[in-house]
């Protein structure tokens, strides 16, 4: 099923907040199935999240100039 979404990072604290907003039409009993697919979608994508956070965690901080 196609899902088309927006992510939006914003810096929190010294961190970084990850939001991710999916949307895609459902066809057919997919439609009764709706409440089920969403739970799974965000379940789904909040194991990406973590995987993502993880790696990038795991990366060597860059060196920045000086301000």
């Amino acid at each position: 099923y196609p899902v088309d979404g927006t992510w939006v990072l914003s810096a929190v604290g010294d961190g970084t907040r990850v939001e991710f907003v999916a949307e895609g039409p459902l066809n057919g009993a997919m439609r009764l199935a709706e409440p089920l697919v969403k739970r799974m979608m965000g379940r789904e994508f909040a194991k990406y999240h973590e995987n993502l956070r993880r790696n990038v965690e795991a990366l060597p901080a860059p060196d920045l100039p000086a301000a």
